[in-house]
């Protein structure tokens, strides 16, 4: 199954109005999460361990396409 692209008011015109129902696969709470998302600054705790983290980039993950 491959993911369907909407933009951000139709979802969330979609999970107002179904999001309550256990067909659908998103709630209203899940898609303002993922709206608002949810990331830090990870660069202290990288400097900290003294680990250089790889890059999310083609070229380290080249080993997916096998």
């Amino acid at each position: 199954m491959s993911p369907i692209h909407v933009k951000d008011v139709r979802a969330l015109i979609m999970t107002a109005l179904f999001g309550h129902f256990e067909f659908f696969p998103i709630t209203r709470d899940q898609l303002t999460i993922l709206l608002e998302g949810n990331t830090g600054n990870s660069a202290p705790i990288f400097a900290r361990l003294r680990f250089a983290p790889t890059p999310f980039n083609e070229a380290s993950l080249a080993y997916l396409r096998s």
